[in-house]
C-alpha cells in the first residue's frame, strides 16, 4: 500500500518512518515521516492515516478515504531571478486548466483532514510572503448532499484565520475568509 502511494506520487517522495496496517473489511494504513523534495522547497508530513477498501486492494486499486494528515509542512521560495529556488530549467507554455467537475467527482465521499500543519511562501522578487498555520483544515468531499466543503482555522502571518468554502455541484461556490479584523466573502462560478 505504501509503495503504491509512493508510485502514484511520481517520484521524489521518501518514507523514512514506520508503516502500520490494520486489517479488516477496511484496511487502516498509517505511515510516518514522509518528505517530498521539489524545486522551490519541499514538504514533509509527520503522519498520514487513511482507510482503503480491502476489495480495492485485492483488485490492485488504491482509493483511500478518511485521510488524516498530521504535522504537514510545506515551503516554497521564488528567488530574485523569478525562479523557484533550486529550479534549473525554464518553464514555457501554459498550465492545463483543471477540470473542476472531475476533481469534485474524485473527492466525493472522501474526507481529508490536516492537523497542525503549516505552509509558507516567499517571493524574493516582489518581497511578498505568507506563513499559514492550521490547527485544523478539513476537506469533505460530497457526502451525498451535493456539496463539497473546506473548513479550517489557524493563523495567517500571526493573525487568526478562519476559512469556510462551500462548493455545491450545481450552484455558485461561496467562500468566507476571516483574518484578524478583516473578513471577505466570495461567490464564484458553478462547480
Amino acid at each position: 500500500v505504501a509503495q503504491g502511494w509512493l508510485d502514484k506520487s511520481g517520484g521524489g517522495v521518501k518514507l523514512t518512518g514506520p508503516v502500520s496496517i490494520d486489517l479488516g473489511k477496511t484496511v487502516h494504513v498509517t505511515a510516518e515521516d514522509i518528505s517530498l523534495d521539489a524545486p522551490g522547497g519541499g514538504a514533509s508530513v509527520a503522519k498520514v492515516e487513511a482507510d482503503v477498501s480491502l476489495s480495492d486492494l485485492l483488485h490492485n486499486r488504491i482509493d483511500p478515504t478518511n485521510i488524516v494528515i498530521t504535522g504537514a509542512k510545506a515551503s516554497l521560495v521564488r528567488d530574485a531571478q523569478g525562479k523557484l529556488a533550486g529550479e534549473t530549467t525554464d518553464r514555457t507554455g501554459t498550465a492545463p486548466t483543471p477540470d473542476a467537475a472531475a476533481i469534485l467527482a474524485k473527492l466525493a465521499g472522501k474526507t481529508i483532514r490536516l492537523v497542525d500543519s503549516r505552509a509558507s511562501f516567499q517571493d524574493q522578487v516582489s518581497n511578498f510572503g505568507f506563513d499559514a498555520q492550521f490547527a485544523t483544515l478539513e476537506l469533505q468531499g460530497d457526502p451525498g448532499n451535493g456539496v463539497t466543503s473546506l473548513q479550517g482555522s489557524g493563523t495567517l502571518n500571526g493573525q487568526p484565520l478562519d476559512v469556510s468554502i462551500q462548493v455545491p455541484n450545481d450552484a455558485p461556490l461561496t467562500a468566507s475568509v476571516t483574518s484578524g479584523t478583516a473578513s471577505m466573502t466570495f461567490t464564484g462560478a458553478e462547480g
